[in-house]
C-alpha cells in the first residue's frame, strides 16, 4: 500500500494569516486529489479549530471526512469520548490520537482499510500536530516540527510525503 499525505493549515487561528498561506482555491484543489481527508484538531479546543468550509468541500465532494482529535493525553479520557460521541452524534467520523505518545492506531487502521494506494490528507491550524503525525506513522523524521511558529518546523504550506 503506498499513502502519500498533503499537509497543509486551515483553521480559525488568524484566518487572514492562514488564508494567504492556504487559499480556499488550494484547499479545494487538495480536497478534490485525496481520498481521504484527516482534519487535525487539538484535543484541547476542537471545537475552536473546525473549518467548516474544508468540511464542506469534503463532504460535498464525497471525500471521507475524519476529525481527529489529536494531543489526546492532555485530556482526560471522559472529555475525549464526549467529544467523540458529540461528532458522531452529527453525523461526523472522529477519532482520537496522541503523536507525542505515539498513540496513533485509530489513523493506522483508517488507512489500512483503505488497502490500496490512496492520497489523504491532513489539514489543521498550525501547531495542531500534523508534522509530528506524519513523522510517526513514517516512523522517521520527514517533516520538521518546532514549538514556535515561524521557526524551522512550522508548516508554511502544503507538503507531499510518502508513507507506505
Amino acid at each position: 500500500m503506498h499513502v502519500y499525505f498533503l499537509v497543509g493549515m486551515s483553521g480559525r487561528e488568524s484566518r487572514k494569516a492562514l488564508f494567504r498561506l492556504l487559499s480556499r482555491r488550494e484547499i479545494l484543489d487538495n480536497v478534490l486529489a485525496s481520498d481521504i481527508v484527516f482534519e487535525i484538531l487539538d484535543a484541547r479546543i476542537p471545537e475552536y479549530l473546525r473549518n467548516r468550509f474544508l468540511e464542506r468541500v469534503a463532504m460535498n465532494n464525497g471525500k471521507r471526512l475524519v476529525l481527529v482529535l489529536n494531543k489526546s493525553d492532555l485530556v482526560p479520557r471522559s472529555v475525549i469520548s464526549e467529544w467523540i460521541n458529540y461528532y458522531r452524534d452529527r453525523g461526523l467520523e472522529c477519532i482520537a490520537t496522541s503523536a507525542s505518545t505515539g498513540d496513533i492506531r485509530a489513523v493506522k487502521r483508517i488507512l489500512r482499510e483503505a488497502g490500496r494506494e490512496i492520497m489523504a490528507s491532513f489539514f489543521g491550524a498550525p501547531k495542531v500536530g500534523k508534522s509530528s503525525l506524519v513523522n510517526t506513522l513514517k516512523g522517521k523524521k520527514s517533516a520538521t516540527v518546532s514549538r514556535y511558529p515561524g521557526t524551522p518546523g512550522y508548516t508554511k504550506g502544503i507538503q507531499v510525503y510518502r508513507i507506505y
